[in-house]
């Protein structure tokens, strides 16, 4: 899952929780396949005497099945208020009629994964779950990471399609809104896009000095969700800083 190394060492797994029937060896399971697509629309930004590195963000469903989070009013954080957040849950699907294709009202649900913790974020207006991205500067040369993103947030929800004629895709967004217990999430074939100018979408280089580095995004940094595969989890692009400018002089960092 990992671009280098270095990002390695930041991917910490929490022990994940079932709420249902743990997954037998010989059931057909549809999983989601989250796959980060290219960084773009770079910027550098003065907020606040802070010097932002801005990008925009996409995370695609490229998988046969389904990413579907249901919330669980279980007090998450621990903090004695169980209306504060909400404990997410992945609802996995099984392959019910064998067609390798997700069949909504078709497909049964068979198990559920324990992903994280959802809160309201007042920046966005609506609820997200935690840790879902996470964005890394480094040295090209040897990976050693000179800034990082806090554990960057999303709503999961179908904002654009990205491989319409994929089976099982839809022909409308499914997941919509992100609310306190609605289920959210992402379809066959869509993807959720966070532009640029939205709060959580930086990584702050204040004190980064000029040159090229390495900037990496990677969806599920924790690997809590169930997919078809990781390994391409991550996407990384060459940049170089001057001042307030910076230009995109390479795609991948790999050494």
């Amino acid at each position: 899952m990992s671009v280098t190394l270095a990002l390695s060492l930041i991917l910490v797994a929490r022990t994940p929780r079932s709420i249902a029937t743990p997954l037998g060896p010989s059931v057909p399971i549809l999983r989601p396949n989250l796959v980060t697509l290219p960084i773009g629309d770079l910027s550098i930004d003065r907020e606040d005497g802070a010097k932002l590195l801005r990008f925009a963000n996409i995370i695609g469903n490229r998988g046969p099945g389904v990413l579907e989070l249901l919330p669980v009013a279980d007090d998450c954080d621990g903090d004695g208020d169980p209306q504060d957040d909400r404990s997410a849950y992945q609802r996995l699907y099984a392959d019910t009629n064998g067609n390798g294709v997700f069949d909504r009202g078709v497909d049964e649900a068979e198990a559920a994964r324990f992903v994280g913790c959802t809160f309201f974020h007042p920046e966005h207006d609506h609820w997200h779950v935690e840790d879902f991205a996470r964005y890394v500067l480094s040295k090209p040369k040897d990976g050693r990471v000179v800034a990082l993103s806090d554990k960057v947030s999303f709503c999961v929800r179908d904002s654009i399609v990205r491989w319409q004629g994929r089976p099982g895709a839809p022909g409308a967004p499914y997941y919509r809104d992100c609310t306190q217990d609605g289920a959210t999430g992402m379809s066959v074939g869509w993807a959720d896009l966070y532009g640029a100018e939205l709060y959580g979408q930086s990584v702050d280089v204040t004190g980064v000095s000029d040159g090229r580095y390495c900037l990496a995004s990677i969806s599920d940094p924790s690997d809590r969700i169930v997919e078809r595969r990781d390994d391409d989890n991550g996407r990384s692009i060459l940049i170089r800083i001057r001042g307030s400018s910076l230009r995109e002089i390479g795609t991948g960092c790999a050494r």
